[in-house]
């Protein structure tokens, strides 16, 4: 689990991708990249219900996860089995 947090934890929230990346909707990329560390978290009470309550449509979120390596200076990488929650 430590290794899935890894990538994750290292943004720096500088919010390249937010500028790289069409608007992926409400919530802003560096704020789900933080959402996508915390559910990953087993330490976090809200596990992966976080990602139901950042309303977040999971062709969105695939579509975010996708692109985020490509796009952050930091090539951060986010599990996409995230998304099957």
């Amino acid at each position: 689990m430590a290794r899935k947090l890894e990538s994750p934890a290292t943004c720096i929230l500088c919010g390249v991708c937010h500028a790289a990346m069409d608007d992926p909707g409400e919530v802003k990329p560096s704020a789900l990249v933080k959402g996508l560390q915390l559910a990953l978290d087993p330490r976090d009470v809200l596990g992966a219900a976080r990602l139901q309550l950042m309303k977040v449509l999971r062709d969105i979120l695939r579509f975010f996860i996708k692109n985020l390596p490509e796009k952050c200076p930091k090539r951060i990488t986010v599990p996409e089995d995230i998304c099957q929650v």
